[in-house]
């Protein structure tokens, strides 16, 4: 099975796609390449390590900017992702950007990543917008908690809209994210990300939308 063409993923997003404050391996593209590579069912395939296009503080006008360098380079290579994720918005809400101006971003965003995936919209992965403001450094902050939350819950509502129009895979994160007050282990030792064992959480409903594409994915079933 080793002749079989490696899969390639591509995980787009800020700082809770690299994982800040945790190590690379715990950051959710690794651990849900890791998962895949020792699942009954995707265990067989040829995994290429994660390609990660993402900053800590990016908003989606910056991140659409790295999108665009990436596919110009891109054109020269011609490379294509099995899987996409896309996970953006957080430094929106956080800079008190309205969210009339993330809207027409995001959906440009994911006509990017549905282009990265070979025009598969199939292939692309939403996921939501963690809460922050249920973090210790939220509460440190003195924020509004409720006035956080229902930013987000816009934002989110956009991901959702967009995701579904397209028939992109669409996770929620934002509820594991609300209940780090009462689990304080889901938060990593800035106090303010999440942990490696939050990412872990994300998994259990990443690996399902995975499996899904890669199985119907024609250019690589075993």
């Amino acid at each position: 099975s080793n002749l079989m063409e490696p899969i390639t993923y591509l995980a787009l997003g800020d700082s809770y796609t690299i994982g800040e404050s945790v190590g690379l391996e715990d950051s959710f593209p690794h651990q849900l390449l890791r998962q895949l590579r020792i699942d009954d069912e995707t265990k067989g395939f040829n995994f290429s390590p994660p390609k990660i296009i993402a900053k800590t503080g990016w908003t989606t006008s910056q991140l659409l900017a790295a999108c665009s360098r990436f596919e110009s380079e891109q054109k020269e290579c011609g490379g294509l992702y099995d899987i996409v994720t896309l996970l953006i918005g957080v430094n929106n809400q956080f800079n008190n950007f309205p969210s009339e101006v993330f809207q027409p971003h995001f959906e440009e965003l994911t006509n990017k990543a549905i282009k990265l995936s070979g025009n598969r919209p199939e292939g692309v992965i939403v996921l939501s917008i963690p809460d922050w403001g249920f973090s210790p450094m939220g509460a440190q902050m003195g924020i509004n908690r409720e006035l956080v939350a229902a930013e987000l819950d816009s934002y989110n509502a956009i991901c959702k809209q967009v995701a579904s129009q397209k028939g992109l895979g669409y996770l929620d994160v934002t509820k594991v994210s609300r209940e780090a007050v009462q689990r304080p282990h889901l938060i990593a030792g800035d106090g303010l990300h999440p942990s490696g064992m939050m990412y872990k959480e994300w998994i259990e409903g990443l690996v399902p939308l995975a499996k899904k594409i890669l199985s119907r994915d024609p250019g690589h079933s075993s």
